[in-house]
């Protein structure tokens, strides 16, 4: 097959894409900008934790498509167990199983499917798996929202931003008033437990010390409720003000 064959084979897919995107996927994903080979398609799931956001594709095919499967990654964060927020990669059995019968629209439409049905058994990053699946809603909501996951932070989806937001479904950022409520309460605990028979007055500076640093712990993490609370404040604040 000659590279203009290939490119024709190519903008027939294309062609095709657009006039059945819609419908194959009822609705659900739209074409947004097409550059060369490369197709930006932007997702609208219906269904599950992620419906009601929007999520943007690129779909870039090499000279030797269809023989070669398109470079498939997603350009919006996301928290799931087969998409890398770090680089866009997903794990599709569709990509792994190219063959060349295969068309843009298949394309689109698996990848829809897996948004919807992640494989918890085949994760392709840490930071989307799952011990148990049912933290699933809660982080995806808090990824969508803007909410830090693991130690991680994406900007908010707009898209559900405005939906959650209409609906009353925002996450409220109580996780991280609980988390350090758990910690003062263990820093409480420990201070208590080494304080406990110990005389301050003694001679004993090792004891001593520890407990002034364990009563440093203390005053540490009050210092950290308090900021926690104040950024609790100042989210809850520019989404109303939003």
């Amino acid at each position: 097959m000659t590279c203009s064959a290939i490119r024709r084979t190519f903008m027939k897919d294309l062609q095709h894409l657009c006039r059945t995107i819609d419908a194959s996927t009822d609705g659900q994903a739209s074409i947004v900008g097409i550059d060369e080979m490369t197709v930006k398609v932007l997702l609208r799931p219906k269904s599950g934790y992620n419906a009601h956001a929007e999520f943007l594709l690129t779909i870039k095919c090499c000279p030797t498509y269809p023989k070669a499967c398109p470079d498939v990654s997603f350009d919006s964060p996301i928290f799931h167990p087969n998409i890398d927020p770090s680089d866009g990669a997903i794990c599709l059995s569709l990509l792994s199983e190219w063959r060349s019968c295969y068309c843009l629209v298949d394309l689109v439409k698996a990848v829809l499917y897996v948004i919807d049905h992640p494989a918890f058994d085949s994760p392709n990053n840490r930071f989307g798996a799952l011990k148990d699946p049912a933290q699933l809603s809660t982080n995806t909501a808090r990824v969508l929202a803007g909410l830090p996951v693991k130690g991680r932070r994406f900007p908010p989806n707009r898209a559900w931003l405005e939906w959650a937001r209409a609906n009353g479904c925002l996450p409220t950022g109580e996780e991280e008033m609980e988390e350090a409520e758990e910690e003062l309460r263990k820093r409480e605990d420990l201070v208590q437990n080494w304080g406990d028979g110990v005389n301050v007055s003694a001679t004993n500076m090792g004891s001593e010390a520890k407990v002034n640093r364990d009563s440093d712990c203390v005053n540490k993490s009050c210092k950290i409720l308090q900021w926690k609370c104040a950024i609790k404040y100042c989210y809850l604040t520019a989404l109303r003000v939003h």
